[in-house]
């Protein structure tokens, strides 16, 4: 019996362990290679694959809302400084009146100082058209590319003196819309990021007070009106006391009434703002009661209202006005009166809405932040656990499998049998 030269079974085993050997420490080369990266190839692991898709997608939405939070809070702490401006200019329109109301200055020191007052208005107003880091005006609501308020000038002359004190401001009107602008800062979570000019400028509750008799009124066809944006159903057969009604039980900040001796109807805010009225197209209830003007769809609220209506609403811009004009015409007792308290009852609003409205703004963002940027961070860790290597524990393996792979080569060089070529010289 002759002998066999190789030894098939045991080379096959030796190629296939060196084979598994080489294959184990390539792998782990390419994963030191491509920068400690486990998966390098989607078919590595097809779970952990998925799994990091997800995460990484819900990363990369948190990172967007952590981007507009820090947007919101930037444009917050310029509202803020712009909340200040307005209470320096206040304050001096303030001590101004209180010096103007004194009786210690003469008719030409209160044409003086009144100029000072128009200077202070020229800024109040500038403030109002501000715009923001994005190019788009600040209190305009959401009509964003227009200025928030149209500025009506004039030469005033004295009637006394007949000395012209140039074009000065005798109107402020307001031009945006009453809609907030919310924004998206998680999911489905927003927040509104703004005051429109017509609540941070009006002083007053404005009343809107119609002149026609709402007797025999009555609806003729169902309907709706929308007072600040609210939804209010009519039904056919309303009276104007139904009306009313149906106003005061709605959500809208306002309150409507009928007038005992005129028997006119009414609607007044709750809250100091400009009230925005429509109706639907094909109605004309508002019309009919003398609220609304008739057959004139070019006007856009909040300037759709009767001219027949008389319309009761103080701005901060009607105040200072008031103060320059009052002093310039040395009207003392308007100065220390009526003009004092509004401008002190601006310098009140605009002080609340920017230590207290603006506080809690600014902690809920500051919350907001603080929470999705530590929801993102324990996301990344997850997202590690599937994509990263632990380059530590790689460069071990790869030690020990380097070792294996020699050991396993000179333990097969010692037990695999002598084949002829050995005996060739």
């Amino acid at each position: 019996m002759i002998n066999r030269v190789s030894h098939p079974l045991t080379y096959e085993n030796f190629k296939t362990s060196s084979a598994e050997q080489e294959s184990k420490i390539t792998k782990l080369l390419e994963n030191l290679h491509k920068g400690g990266k486990r998966i390098v190839k989607l078919r590595n692991d097809p779970t952990g694959v998925t799994h990091a898709i997800r995460l990484d997608n819900d990363i990369f939405k948190l990172n967007v809302y952590i981007k507009i939070l820090t947007l919101l809070k930037a444009t917050l702490d310029i509202r803020k400084d712009i909340y200040s401006l307005l209470q320096i200019f206040l304050t001096r329109a303030k001590e101004i009146a209180i010096q103007g109301a004194s009786g210690t200055y003469e008719s030409d020191d209160k044409k003086m100082i009144s100029k000072e007052v128009n200077a202070l208005l020229e800024d109040v107003v500038a403030i109002a058209n501000a715009k923001g880091p994005d190019g788009y005006s600040i209190f305009s609501g959401t009509k964003i590319d227009s200025e928030a308020f149209k500025v009506t000038r004039e030469n005033k002359i004295s009637k006394t003196s007949k000395d012209g004190a140039g074009p000065q401001i005798i109107k402020v009107e307001y031009n945006g819309n009453q809609a907030e602008k919310k924004t998206e800062v998680y999911n489905d979570i927003h927040m509104s990021n703004n005051y429109p000019g017509n609540v941070i400028f009006f002083l007053q509750n404005q009343n809107i007070i119609s002149s026609i008799n709402t007797n025999g009124f009555a609806v003729k066809e169902n309907t709706k009106i929308y007072i600040d944006n609210i939804e209010i159903g009519l039904t056919a057969g309303d009276t104007a006391l139904d009306i009313v009604a149906k106003i005061n039980e709605s959500s809208a900040p306002v309150e409507a009434s009928i007038d005992p001796v005129l028997n006119s109807s009414s609607i007044k805010t709750t809250t100091p703002h400009q009230i925005w009225i429509t109706e639907e197209k094909e109605s004309n209830v508002l019309q009919t009661l003398g609220i609304l003007t008739k057959n004139n769809d070019t006007k856009l609220p909040p300037y759709n209202l009767s001219s027949s209506t008389e319309v009761r609403s103080r701005s901060i811009f009607d105040a200072l006005i008031e103060l320059r004009d009052t002093l310039y015409n040395n009207k003392e007792e308007l100065v220390g009166s009526r003009s004092l308290a509004e401008i002190d009852e601006s310098l009140k609003k605009i002080t609340y809405i920017r230590c207290r409205s603006w506080s809690k703004k600014k902690n809920r963002l500051d919350r907001s932040y603080e929470r999705i940027s530590k929801e993102a961070a324990d996301m990344k860790e997850d997202m590690i656990q599937y994509t990263d290597l632990d380059v530590t524990k790689a460069i071990t393996n790869l030690n020990m499998a380097s070792l294996a792979y020699q050991v396993s080569i000179g333990i097969s060089a010692k037990i695999m049998q002598t084949t002829l070529l050995d005996f060739i010289k």
